[in-house]
């Protein structure tokens, strides 16, 4: 008896061994799109804990994973909606205003996967037409992130990939 209960105990941890397994590595390269939506405050000059109004904004990401291990990024930005909620406000001035940062913006740079890690090292930002190195751009405008960064990544039972809580579909070019 104790035979058979060792043998069903043993293969009941062979069993959770095996389903503990990590995923096998995914096959990254290809392009990949995200469609977010974002609420942001606009926080009162003389009060930061005051909200006074809410912007609404549409956010486009693409990643296209080269075989060569390079990588281009855009990130479409537009300003969808203002809501004030204070009556000093107009909201459609605020939206003309927060229009005005819509933007359109490339990175390009050098990716490498290990199991779950991406790694990224941007080396150029481009605004329109103009590129230059990120390096110069990042000790400008330091907000984008620094030049080089490793993030844990993830496909989903859905087949999408979850970049820091953005998930983006694959879109398949040969249709």
């Amino acid at each position: 008896m104790k035979k058979y209960i060792s043998l069903i105990f043993s293969c009941f941890m062979l069993l959770m061994l095996v389903s503990c397994a990590e995923n096998p590595a995914f096959d990254i390269k290809g392009t990949w799109t995200s469609d977010v939506k974002l609420k942001s405050e606009m926080t009162s000059k003389d009060d930061p804990f005051v909200t006074v109004a809410y912007i609404y904004t549409s956010q486009k990401n693409e990643f296209i994973f080269n075989e060569d291990g390079t990588y281009p990024r855009s990130v479409v930005q537009n300003t969808d909606k203002v809501e004030s909620l204070i009556d000093e406000f107009d909201e459609k001035e605020l939206f003309d205003l927060y229009s005005k940062s819509n933007s359109s913006v490339v990175l390009k740079g050098e990716y490498s996967l290990k199991g779950k890690k991406l790694s990224l090292k941007t080396v150029t930002i481009s605004f329109g037409e103009e590129e230059i190195p990120y390096s110069e751009y990042y000790r400008d405008v330091p907000a984008l992130g620094p030049v080089e960064v490793k993030i844990p990544v993830e496909l989903d039972s859905e087949n999408k990939l979850n970049i820091q809580g953005i998930k983006f579909s694959k879109i398949d070019l040969d249709l």
